[in-house]
């Protein structure tokens, strides 16, 4: 399983004033229930509560963060879109990262800056060569069944794969060059060549 992003002590305990209280901010976010909780406080009467479903379908999802994307657009509040899919997708950090993004905002204070990844690609890099996805796994861990459904252009899927695939690449080609064995490959000797296990030189 990829290793959950957590939310800072700040920011809790800022959610728990509100109040809200997430068990599992990457599932309890993807709605948009619990933002629309969030700004119903600081623009009362903005918002209708009673508007949004908590639903966790992903029809439901849609047409909360449909609404939502009406009020930042009406209030002139900068929300990238970027953490609004990575957050109804369920990605690895996206909703952690958008809520972080809404708290600096509204309650103007400081957080360390974070560069959200809403892909597995540092979990993958953390792990040992032999415990590492397969491009196959990786896609499906990095593509999610409600982003097909949300998305079903067929070009934009084929990027996301390539994406995908690319990031998957560089593992391959980060292993190879720091674990050749694996591959049947021994270091490279004095003349520059890398020589299979076995004794015939690549080239």
């Amino acid at each position: 399983a990829t290793k959950m992003a957590t939310l800072p002590r700040a920011v809790l305990k800022w959610l728990q004033s509100i109040p809200v209280t997430p068990h599992c901010a990457r599932r309890d976010f993807s709605s948009g229930y619990l933002v629309a909780l969030i700004f119903c406080k600081y623009f009362p009467g903005a918002l209708r509560i009673e508007a949004f479903d908590e639903g966790q379908s992903l029809d439901r999802k849609l047409v909360n963060w449909g609404l939502l994307r009406k009020f930042f657009k009406d209030h002139c509040i900068l929300v990238e879109e970027d953490l609004i899919e990575g957050t109804i997708h369920c990605k690895p950090g996206a909703a952690e990262a958008l809520v972080q993004r809404i708290y600096t905002m509204l309650t103007e204070k400081r957080l360390p800056p974070i560069a959200p990844d809403f892909s597995d690609f540092s979990y993958q890099c953390s792990l040992p060569a032999h415990a590492r996805a397969t491009i196959a796994s990786a896609i499906k861990s990095n593509i999610t069944t409600s982003e097909l459904t949300a998305h079903p252009d067929l070009e934009q899927q084929q990027r996301a794969i390539e994406d995908i695939a690319a990031m998957h690449a560089t593992l391959r080609a980060d292993q190879r060059e720091f674990s050749p064995e694996r591959f049947g490959i021994t270091p490279r000797g004095p003349t520059g060549h890398a020589t299979p296990v076995g004794g015939a030189t690549l080239r």
